[in-house]
């Protein structure tokens, strides 16, 4: 019942009125509002690989441009083809891949215009199964006052670091338990399996040593492929659902997110290309759109935005 009144209440949002409805079941694009347009060219490699990515972004202010900004990012790649580095020749900030023999993902790093390492990812595998992934991430540590912000502030770091740990079943990931930074156990997802697909996610959050069920998650198949699922709290309440519906040679994707009141809403043709996508913040009655246009190899050429009151959030 709780699921059932929670999707009512975000269709009875979502379908007040006829424009909004129209939007969102055909996602018509309002160019007329447009608050900012990015246009990326490329250059490529000999096999068709992004070699740099120049873009030109333009703000736009009662649908007149006002304001442009120039980037250009330089991409590497390893002798097997995978993507080593982006460079950013704008802010010289990077982003640094790693692989291991397999040709498995088991580093992914974000360097800052200071070359700190912001934020690291680091997988490692045993076997052939990813058995642990390291988060750690950098966050200035600034003055409180904006007005005794220094230069020198933005070198000060506050550090977060989180560890999941994978233990399997054969082939199946049986759980995943995560750890803060001194080895603490912070929760724990185990995953439930029917005819070899997983079907639930339980999650358990930790008091000291108390474990208690926080949250749980039950998937759906679409087609056997498209997974979508529904996340209730300890109370049974919904929390959060992603539905997938077709239409028109088209996948549309809602996904609701209850804590923060916030819907998005995807829109793919049918070579799997997100074409349009729409975020309704429904606490600050705000909806944002976004369109997205193609190359014949698929890479994304433009990007455009806007924002609106929406007219009929509660």
């Amino acid at each position: 019942m709780r699921l059932l009144l929670t999707i009512l209440t975000a269709t009875v949002l979502l379908m007040g009125c006829k424009k909004q409805r129209e939007q969102i079941d055909k996602f018509v694009f309002d160019s007329k509002q447009i608050t900012s347009r990015q246009i990326h060219t490329y250059e490529f490699y000999g096999d068709g690989k992004i070699k740099v990515d120049n873009s030109v972004t333009y703000y736009y202010l009662a649908s007149i441009p006002f304001d442009t900004v120039v980037s250009k990012d330089v991409y590497k790649y390893t002798s097997k083809g995978k993507l080593e580095s982006i460079v950013s020749l704008t802010d010289s900030t990077k982003r640094l891949l790693r692989y291991n023999e397999m040709d498995s993902l088991i580093g992914d790093f974000r360097i800052n215009q200071n070359g700190d390492t912001s934020f690291l990812t680091v997988n490692e595998y045993q076997n052939g199964k990813l058995i642990r992934i390291i988060d750690r991430m950098l966050s200035a540590r600034l003055p409180r006052n904006p007005e005794d912000i220094k230069p020198a502030d933005f070198k000060n770091y506050d550090t977060t670091l989180s560890v999941s740990e994978m233990i399997y079943k054969g082939d199946q990931l049986d759980k995943s338990i995560s750890k803060d930074a001194k080895g603490n156990v912070t929760g724990e997802h185990q995953s439930v399996y029917e005819n070899g697909k997983r079907v639930k996610v339980i999650a358990y959050s930790f008091i000291g040593t108390t474990k208690y069920i926080s949250q749980t998650t039950s998937y759906t198949y679409n087609n056997g492929k498209v997974t979508d699922y529904v996340t209730t709290n300890a109370q049974g309440d919904t929390i959060s659902f992603q539905n997938t519906v077709f239409q028109d040679d088209m996948r549309v994707v809602t996904n609701y997110f209850a804590e923060n009141d916030i819907e998005d809403i995807w829109y793919y043709n049918k070579q799997s290309q997100l074409i349009g996508s729409i975020n309704l913040n429904l606490k600050s009655k705000i909806k944002y759109v976004y369109t997205y246009k193609y190359d014949d190899k698929g890479n994304r050429i433009e990007e455009i935005y806007y924002k609106e009151k929406l007219s009929n959030a509660r």
